[in-house]
């Protein structure tokens, strides 16, 4: 269940390619959780378990998206792209928060998915 995603309106038309990536990325995670139990602890795993080519875990201005487990939390993993100025934690930022399966809706105690927001 995707808890929130930071799908803002931008004007480059990178914007959408890197969106349809995320859910393709996203979909590849699911996958290897339903295959194997646990999350990959790097998008590399899915390209080493044949799940995912290294061609699609870049963004629409071909740099590498970040991916990360949130393991103190119900948060299972975030999912980003550094958007169109390649900088971490901007409002550019594209991203995916995906809930932990079975951890229920989200509550003011849940952490934000990320680093806060510049």
């Amino acid at each position: 269940m995707q808890l929130w995603g930071g799908f803002r309106t931008q004007p480059n038309s990178r914007a959408p390619a890197t969106k349809a990536t995320l859910a393709t990325v996203d979909n590849a995670i699911r996958q290897y959780y339903m295959e194997t139990s646990s999350l990959p602890f790097s998008l590399s795993r899915l390209v080493d378990a044949k799940i995912l080519e290294t061609r699609d875990a870049v963004d629409g201005w071909r740099r590498p998206l970040r991916y990360r487990i949130d393991p103190g939390s119900r948060i299972g993993f975030v999912l980003r792209s550094d958007g169109a100025d390649g900088v971490p934690s901007t409002l550019d930022d594209l991203d995916i928060a995906v809930l932990r399966p079975n951890a229920g809706p989200p509550t003011d105690r849940d952490p934000p998915c990320d680093e806060p927001r510049q």
